[in-house]
């Protein structure tokens, strides 16, 4: 079985509700995406329609 770790493994620092470590503890598995896009995109097109990226 492979195991993939970014960073340190260590100790839990805290295994509350809606941690990857309270997942881990509760013999759950914990993935975490690698890539966010935290674009708001419907936000940006209402930007550009309104010209703010033409100086």
């Amino acid at each position: 079985e492979n195991i993939y770790w970014i960073g340190p493994a260590g100790e839990a620092r805290d295994i509350s509700p809606g941690t990857d470590f309270h997942a881990i503890n509760e013999g759950c598995i914990s993935i975490t995406p690698m890539q966010l896009d935290l674009t708001h995109h419907a936000r940006q097109a209402s930007m550009r329609a309104s010209g703010w990226d033409r100086g």
